[in-house]
Parts: structure tokens; sequence; C-alpha cells
């Protein structure tokens, strides 16, 4: 398998997955909300540009947010 080809597939993993999760939050207003209130918890209401990943990181893989991404993940079909 070539680099491009690797590359792609996970371009296409990480579409998919963030595809899936839209849709998934579209069709759940409820955890939108959820997410929504954990972001604003770990961030507060600065501006994206000021986010602090390092600080907010561990906290974001703690949330609900990193539970929607993990359960809208596209089925992998490689062996």
């Amino acid at each position: 398998m070539s680099t491009v080809q690797l590359s792609n597939r996970r371009h296409e993993t990480t579409g998919s997955t963030l595809f899936h999760c839209m849709i998934n939050l579209a069709l759940h207003p409820a955890w939108q909300r959820i997410v929504q209130a954990d972001i604003e918890a770990i961030f507060g209401h600065q501006e994206p540009s000021q986010w602090d990943y390092r600080h907010g990181l561990e906290k974001l893989t703690m949330s609900s947010l990193d539970a929607v991404v993990s359960e809208s993940k596209a089925p992998s079909f490689e062996s």
C-alpha cells in the first residue's frame, strides 16, 4: 500500500466519522445540548481561536463529545 493510499484511507475515515457524528447529533437534539454544555464547561464562552487544547484535551476525551464521536465511527472494512 502506498503512502497516498494510506493517506486517502485516513482522510475518508475521518470524513466518514464526522459525517456520521453530524447525522447522529442532528437526529438527537438532546445530545446536541449535552455536547454543547460540555464544550462550554471546558472552554467557557471563548472564541475557538482562543481555546487551549493542551489544557482541554483530557477533559474533551472524557466528555460526551468523545462518546458521540466514538459511537459515530463508521464500520471499518480493512483486514
